[in-house]
């Protein structure tokens, strides 16, 4: 596989995002050492390893995700929950929670449709 590279002969990213001027750099045990610089595509395979792991501890948006994961999201979605049921339900009055608003359904490719909802 063969990295192109831009006018001034520094490879370049496959992704949208610009590379950063300055490169990463870390020691590794000496067997991963062996093997990473075996791979031919080394650069773009260290790259997509790091991408790849900050994903999946949910440092950056995943690549081809429509949805921004905020701080604020981060942090519900890395709540402890355990004690939930500890509280007493809302009250909601004379109010029908489930009359209020739009329906909502998530459709692949789209994401979250609100007030699209069509019955099957």
């Amino acid at each position: 596989m063969h990295q192109a590279k831009d006018e001034q002969g520094r490879f370049t990213s496959p992704n949208p995002e610009p590379l950063a001027d300055k490169a990463l750099s870390v020691r590794v045990p000496v067997s991963i050492d062996q093997v990473v610089r075996s791979l031919p595509n080394r650069p773009e395979w260290l790259r997509d390893a790091v991408i790849e792991k900050a994903e999946r501890e949910g440092l950056i948006q995943q690549r081809g995700d429509t949805a921004e994961v905020t701080l604020e999201d981060r942090a519900w979605l890395d709540a402890d929950l355990s004690r939930l049921g500890k509280f007493e339900p809302y009250d909601w009055g004379d109010i029908d929670p489930l009359s209020l608003g739009e329906p909502v359904h998530y459709e692949a490719g789209r994401g979250l449709v609100v007030g699209d909802c069509q019955e099957e």
